[in-house]
């Protein structure tokens, strides 16, 4: 597994500390699990919950009736693993302790910081104007 991380990759203690280990070791493997578990875990799920009241942390969003309108195109997954990172994949979350990001579903435009408009095809999923990406970052 070396061979896959530079010294640039990691704080050079955690690496000596990884490399003290030896790389066959059982807690070695142990660690490199646990690194990679947490990076995929924060690259993965763009987990959303719709809150009933617009509040400070609370992205207000407006679905538009036409594709061309959109900043996003997003398509709802049935699962948390189907969800990949920002691109528009939503899996609707009713618990806020588990949504990575908390949207407000508003009645008019001007009121919104992004507009949507639901797909039912994963693949187009994704963003039309990559300035506002930033919002569900």
């Amino acid at each position: 597994m070396r061979y896959y991380f530079s010294k640039n990759f990691l704080d050079p203690t955690i690496w000596n500390r990884l490399l003290s280990l030896g790389i066959g070791s059982d807690k070695a493997r142990l660690v490199w699990a646990f690194i990679l578990g947490f990076f995929l875990c924060h690259l993965q799920a763009q987990v959303v919950q719709s809150v009933g009241t617009l509040k400070k942390n609370a992205l207000p969003v407006f679905i538009v009736d036409f594709p061309e309108e959109a900043d996003l195109f997003v398509c709802t997954v049935d699962s948390k693993k189907q969800a990949q990172g920002n691109q528009g994949l939503w899996y609707f979350q009713d618990s806020q302790t588990y949504a990575d990001k908390k949207i407000f579903f508003v009645d008019q435009r001007e009121l919104s910081k992004l507009q949507i408009y639901f797909i039912d095809e994963p693949s187009r999923a994704g963003w039309q104007n990559k300035a506002k990406k930033n919002l569900l970052e």
